[in-house]
């Protein structure tokens, strides 16, 4: 599984559920992001405290995804987060969905796959530049779907489908492995992946419906204890912290301010003018939502910005970022059960030479990955606001 459980709530308890009522004697590991999360965000509870509640769950086995892959659009995500399950010897990758029948999305990421070079040409047509990349994503592959031949019997529509839009970047990055995994899709139960709202008295909602009444609207965490197992309230209760955009915005535009416009263009993902906009607004703006509401357009989407920015809060050059998706990545475990620890012990990883299981942070890995270690720190002593250590001495959990 590929996963960030920001935070882990029923529908993910579901999903591991209906795996090993389906696979009974599988071991369900998964790749999770760490402490910043895809959409450009700090994320609601340590990886740590996420990992506990899901051995607790089900997952048998827990692998952080590496920061640099973490933070990225979907698919050079899904290329780190599928790239590692693969290391670990993955035989099948499952993933909640909108739709049950993906074979068609499958199909279609194996086409692209196989003819990169049509794709290619067709992505340089300049309207597709000219307008939001993900509509025009979309837009691109209705009409390979529409002109090519071999495709037009397929049935696609992403619309509405934000987690077969993702599955489909997962397939996309398997499809280019010799012996890809077999895929699995899970009817997701309750809202979608991106949707704000709660429906009254239902036992599951978004991920992102539960941060924004927690962070947003001020929810208590035990008022939302129908959407999340007991494990995950009982780490919300304890949390003293805001992980939020809204807390953090000071020191980030801080930063913008201090920094000249030359500076913040050599962050990682700040480019085409956009810190032109980012000066601008940080100037004018006191709250961070309208600074948000200033520099986003149909170009630059709110998750788009809010990576770029999370790469200026962090410190993270384009150079940087780049020299760390190079190296040698860490297969950095997390937690895991007995089943799991059975699993390790036999495991060989697939591609020594790229991939690396690392039990324990010292100092061998964090001269290896400096990056690393720097972003945890500052989500250990900035966000969470604590004394202790994300890697240093941290054994991986045991249940």
């Amino acid at each position: 599984m590929i996963v960030e459980w920001n935070p882990f709530h029923n529908g993910h308890a579901y999903l591991i559920q209906e795996l090993r009522g389906r696979q009974p004697n599988t071991v369900i590991i998964a790749i999770m992001s760490g402490n910043y999360v895809q959409r450009g965000q700090a994320a609601l509870l340590s990886k740590w405290q996420r990992t506990e509640v899901a051995l607790k769950n089900g997952c048998d086995l827990v692998v952080e995804l590496p920061f640099w892959y973490a933070v990225q659009p979907a698919d050079l995500f899904a290329k780190g987060a599928v790239g590692c399950l693969h290391a670990l010897g993955c035989q099948q990758l499952a993933f909640g969905s909108e739709l049950e029948d993906f074979a068609p999305y499958q199909e279609l990421a194996q086409w692209v796959s196989d003819h990169e070079e049509i794709v290619a040409l067709k992505q340089q047509n300049e309207a597709f530049h000219a307008n939001n990349y993900g509509k025009s994503s979309i837009s691109l592959l209705a009409d390979l779907v529409a002109e090519v031949p071999e495709l037009r019997h397929l049935k696609i529509d992403f619309t509405d489908n934000s987690n077969v839009l993702l599955a489909y970047s997962y397939a996309k990055a398997n499809a280019k492995y010799q012996t890809p995994m077999s895929l699995t899709a899970i009817k997701r139960q309750g809202s979608q992946h991106r949707d704000d709202d709660m429906r009254p008295g239902a036992n599951y909602a978004s991920s992102t419906s539960i941060r924004k009444a927690l962070l947003e609207d001020q929810i208590d965490c035990r008022q939302l204890d129908r959407l999340m197992p007991k494990a995950m309230v009982e780490k919300l209760e304890l949390v003293n912290y805001d992980s939020s955009w809204s807390a953090l915005y000071p020191l980030l535009r801080y930063k913008i301010l201090s920094e000249s416009r030359q500076k913040l263009a050599d962050y990682y993902q700040v480019y085409e003018g956009i810190e032109k906009n980012l000066i601008e607004a940080a100037r004018k703006e006191t709250c961070y939502a309208d600074f948000l509401n200033q520099v986003t357009n149909k170009k630059w989407s709110k998750y788009r910005i809010q990576r770029a920015l999370l790469m200026i809060f962090l410190g993270v050059s384009d150079q940087e970022m780049q020299d760390h998706l190079k190296k040698r990545q860490p297969l950095y475990l997390l937690g895991t059960n007995a089943r799991g620890r059975n699993y390790l012990k036999g495991l060989e990883i697939t591609d020594p030479s790229s991939y690396a299981m690392i039990n324990r942070v010292g100092k061998e890995e964090s001269k290896a990955w400096p990056l690393w270690i720097r972003v945890d720190e500052i989500y250990q002593r900035i966000v969470m606001k604590s004394k202790g250590s994300q890697l240093f001495a941290h054994p991986p959990i045991m249940l």
